[in-house]
């Protein structure tokens, strides 16, 4: 799904289409990776790491399409995403800006 968005706008607008977005930044908020414990979190598990870059990434590319800047919105992307960028020792993904 990180490589179709990457390359398809007309997959990444089904994302924002079926709500996909809404559920995987849902996803990001588990209390797993509060922001307290996100670095250490990240740290113990390469499967959770990878899960947290995969699903930013595939928002990342959604957020490049004409209606996700108000479904993120919508969906309060920024406070989602914004504790991943704490994690100064070893960063997931380059956050995007919504």
């Amino acid at each position: 799904m990180w490589t179709i968005t990457n390359r398809c706008e007309e997959a990444s607008q089904r994302v924002i289409k079926t709500n996909l977005h809404a559920s995987m930044l849902e996803n990001l908020s588990w209390k797993m990776f509060s922001a307290e414990t996100l670095a250490a979190t990240l740290e113990q598990s390469r499967a959770k790491k990878y899960f947290v870059r995969a699903q930013i990434n595939i928002l990342h590319n959604v957020a490049r399409t004409d209606m996700a800047r108000s479904a993120f919105r919508k969906c309060h992307a920024v406070d989602a995403v914004q504790k991943f960028r704490e994690v100064k020792d070893d960063p997931v993904i380059h956050l995007f800006v919504v």
